[in-house]
């Protein structure tokens, strides 16, 4: 999954521009490994044991398949649960637990899926898929010297993980190590070069620098790979609004978005001293909401303080 950039709330004068820059890698980074978690379907206890206690392996073959089918359609509820009847019918083939452990992970139940995984680095051929999913669980925890540890090891054992190396980038940005974050996303992309998530966080990475060019073009790049994530577009507007290019920042913006993009656009106006385009963009947002847009009320507020204060 790609990352998301937080709405922008309520202006404070004190903050600096970088700090929208940082806020929203925060958000970037929990979101970039992530499947947002849904709730889990009910499932009888005694339903799933009377199921497989006593599953052909005729069947087992069928409800693997479809155990696949769901994970790459990323029905993940559905494809743990299938995976999860196969283990318990006593079919514990690397692959069933691999298609576990990647469920959990989807769905941020993390610590079954680092016993998942954990489980799964005893299977020989198996150690570094089961090093990469361990090391984005500690990552998404934020135990990065674990994380480090892991994605380390997974792409010392196979350079082709670019979830890996994505990962590695991402942790590299929080720590400002610059050189180590671009190197780990370029062999990211060299290993998935149509990787949207990768160099949407590349250009995320020279958004926190201030090399807002470079941050374009990377947000550009990323929708050439997929032109409809809402993500990338978000992050394309924030970037273009740092730039003074307030209308082509809204331009994309559909019906649904446009009262919330007008706000974060006129915050980055605010923060910029464009204080007149900031008051027009927050009048706009508030009109095109079809209820009241207490941020944009907020913000303007501010905006109000501010100029009162000149």
């Amino acid at each position: 999954m790609l990352s998301s950039i937080i709405e922008l709330k309520k202006f404070e004068p004190q903050k600096k521009v970088c700090s929208v820059g940082i806020s929203v890698l925060c958000a970037a980074f929990v979101a970039a490994c992530a499947t947002a978690p849904k709730e889990p379907k009910d499932v009888e206890l005694g339903d799933l044991l009377q199921q497989t206690q006593s599953m052909p392996e005729e069947q087992q073959a069928l409800v693997l398949v479809q155990a696949d089918r769901a994970f790459r359609a990323k029905d993940y509820d559905t494809s743990m649960q299938k995976y999860s009847s196969l283990i318990a019918a006593g079919n514990e083939a690397p692959e069933i637990q691999l298609g576990y452990a990647e469920s959990l992970l989807a769905l941020q139940d993390l610590d079954p899926a680092l016993v998942a995984f954990k489980k799964l680095a005893k299977s020989p051929g198996y150690e570094a898929k089961a090093s990469q999913g361990q090391g984005i669980v500690h990552a998404r925890t934020l135990a990065m010297d674990d994380a480090k540890e892991h994605l380390q090891k997974a792409v010392e054992l196979d350079p082709t993980l670019w979830r890996s190396w994505n990962a590695l980038g991402q942790i590299a940005d929080i720590e400002e190590d610059w050189v180590a974050s671009e190197i780990a996303y370029n062999k990211a992309l060299e290993a998935n070069p149509r990787s949207a998530a990768t160099m949407n966080n590349l250009g995320m990475s020279a958004l926190l620098q201030g090399r807002l060019d470079a941050s374009l073009a990377s947000f550009e790049k990323a929708l050439e790979i997929d032109p409809g994530s809402e993500i990338v577009q978000r992050n394309r507007r924030l970037v273009l609004a740092m730039q003074g290019k307030y209308g082509e920042a809204i331009r994309s913006a559909s019906p649904q978005q446009i009262a919330r993009e007008l706000n974060n656009v006129a915050f980055v106006a605010m923060h910029r001293g464009d204080h007149s385009e900031a008051r027009r963009l927050l009048d706009r947002s508030i009109d095109e909401s079809d209820v009241f847009y207490k941020k944009a009320e907020e913000n303007l507020e501010a905006l109000d303080d501010m100029s009162g204060q000149e």
